[in-house]
């Protein structure tokens, strides 16, 4: 569940936010300890024994199909517009800067990868992803502290 939850902009966000604020910065982890343990040991089994996968499938089961479109459409417009689309333009300027490619051409070669990998893969190889990202984000920091 950590894996999932921490990527590289968590990172980099945590670190300036911390630099900014001190010590505080770091209570947002501390918290998300416990409700990541919550939603691991108590609400993912619960999700698992009613045979969904999303939480817009919860959703529709637990109220209606409406609701459930509703809070379909707001996740793919909130990560569409905020996660994807912001994580892609960092990810571009990196290889922009690595490659020496226009920005446009960076992007697109980040999406074609991550797309190539998932759809050949599915979901077993983005846990993968996950769970190696998450190892190589614990060396690197503890290395370059």
């Amino acid at each position: 569940m950590w894996g999932t939850n921490v990527g590289p902009s968590m990172l980099i966000a945590n670190a300036g936010l911390g630099f900014t604020t001190g010590i505080v910065a770091a209570n947002f982890s501390w918290y998300a300890f416990v409700f990541l343990f919550l939603l691991a040991f108590v609400f993912a089994p619960y999700y698992l024994s009613l045979k969904v996968s999303t939480l817009p499938e919860f959703i529709g089961i637990r109220f209606d199909q409406k609701t459930r479109e509703l809070l379909a459409w707001y996740t793919v417009v909130t990560i569409v517009l905020s996660w994807l689309g912001l994580t892609l333009y960092a990810g571009g300027i990196l290889v922009t800067q690595i490659m020496n490619w226009p920005l446009w051409l960076s992007i697109s070669a980040l999406v074609f990868v991550a797309a190539l990998f998932t759809i050949t893969g599915g979901l077993k190889t983005v846990a993968n992803t996950n769970m190696f990202q998450m190892a190589l984000l614990i060396v690197v920091s503890s290395i370059w502290w």
